[in-house]
């Protein structure tokens, strides 16, 4: 695992772990290496009040473990430990601010430490955070800064020899230097580690993205696209359950079929049913109608669910379809002439309107969104009595599309399962307006 790839990890994290982490690896070291430096590179020269220096560094040590112990009472507990960031922000930038005025602003280091911290603290933790601690950072440094001016404090406090000019003096210009150099160099470091762990991240989100999409599309073949749809986005909770629910139900068989079947090579009668489903579920999903089930060569769409309109729409929708289809039909029987096919195949259409239970069926293992009911059944059976290149619909349906509409009476009819008979209409040609 690359370095980058780590910090993605770490970025993972909960609060209260990232700053025991940090407070572990870089906290508490960080002021240790600050007095050893004060003791080998500071205190020889003699200008520093080592006494005060080492006060600091023990109060932001004594921070340091307090939002250790914070963190660990947070994990404990259990919990993002958000807060415990706060002992170890807030403290370090007061003390820091408090630091800057005893060197003085222009020759302290931790005027260049001070952005990386506060970069680091808007990227791992809470953004927040970030902002106070910049308010108050700018604050303390430009109180530090203006105090000595307008004569409310002295330069540097806690350099010894007031008379001596610290900014000119090259070893006392070195000792500084090199921390500031430090400082910066790991400023740069930290920068690169999270810019380039924003851009890996970026370019898997992509990936992820790609992968989901082509998930999805694949999924929405083998289930209604809409409830596809309406689970991506997060309203999946919708299609839990059964609801009762007025829709208009098509159902269409491919006759002729079972002839060419016996006549065709599996991979010629392949071709054939998928051109056929390619169009059909094409003109379908033009009239927003929910592609329930392709069985065999027999096709179920419904019109008003998941997506419901109203009812004149979608009866209206359901008999525009169907005439769209009878006319791709010729088109569909030419090219598979010219493919050798001789047979004609046609299509038989049954549309009904009716109330119907739809929603998800099955075991906790497979379920199905589906539409249940003698409504279903009904359009079913109207497709069975229906000559082949013909659509009949209900009573119900014309009774919503009649003035939209060309169809014909063909009378009653007594279908299989239905007790009572069913006054049946012929779709001519369907113009929306």
């Amino acid at each position: 695992m690359t370095l980058v790839e780590r910090f993605i990890e770490f970025d993972a994290w909960t609060t209260s772990r990232k700053t025991v982490l940090i407070t572990c690896i870089f906290g508490i070291p960080f002021n240790l290496v600050a007095l050893i430096l004060g003791q080998f590179l500071l205190a020889p020269l003699g200008w520093i009040d080592m006494t005060r220096f080492n006060l600091v560094m023990g109060a932001i040590s004594i921070m340091a473990v307090v939002a250790l112990v914070a963190a660990l009472i947070s994990i404990r507990i259990g919990g993002e430990g958000r807060w415990t960031v706060y002992f170890w922000g807030v403290p370090y930038t007061i003390l820091g601010g408090y630091f800057v005025y005893l060197f003085g602003v222009q020759s302290s280091s931790l005027v260049a430490w001070g952005p990386v911290v506060l970069f680091g603290a808007a990227i791992l933790f809470d953004a927040r955070l970030a902002w106070f601690t910049l308010i108050l950072a700018v604050t303390l440094v430009v109180a530090a800064a203006s105090a000595p001016l307008i004569g409310l404090t002295k330069f540097a406090p806690i350099v010894t020899d007031r008379n001596l000019d610290i900014q000119n003096d090259g070893r006392f210009v070195a000792a500084m230097t090199f921390m500031t150099v430090g400082y910066t160099i790991f400023g740069f470091v930290c920068a690169i580690l999270v810019v380039s762990a924003w851009r890996l991240q970026q370019r898997r989100l992509a990936e992820a993205n790609l992968k989901l999409n082509q998930a999805t599309n694949l999924i929405s073949k083998y289930v209604p696209a809409e409830v596809v749809e309406g689970i991506m986005s997060g309203t999946g909770a919708l299609y839990d359950g059964h609801m009762r629910r007025r829709i208009t139900v098509f159902f269409s068989d491919l006759v002729g079929f079972s002839d060419i079947a016996e006549e065709l090579e599996p991979e010629d009668l392949a071709l054939v049913l998928n051109e056929y489903f390619s169009e059909m579920t094409s003109i379908a999903r033009r009239h927003q109608g929910t592609v329930d089930e392709l069985q065999g060569d027999a096709l179920l769409i419904l019109f008003g669910a998941p997506h419901a309109t109203s009812d004149r729409d979608h009866a209206l929708r359901a008999v525009s379809m169907a005439s769209e289809m009878h006319e791709v039909m010729d088109s569909l029987n030419e090219r598979w002439r010219d493919a050798g096919i001789t047979e004609t195949l046609r299509v038989r259409m049954g549309i009904n309107t009716g109330v119907v239970t739809v929603g998800n069926f099955g075991s906790p293992e497979r379920i199905k969104y589906a539409a249940l009911g003698k409504h279903v059944n009904l359009a079913a059976r109207l497709q069975t009595a229906c000559e082949p290149g013909r659509t009949l619909m209900s009573y119900a349906t014309w009774l919503l599309v009649k003035n939209e509409v060309q169809a014909t009476s063909i009378g009653e009819l007594q279908l299989k399962g239905i007790h009572k008979p069913v006054v049946a209409y012929e779709l001519g040609g369907a113009t929306l307006n």
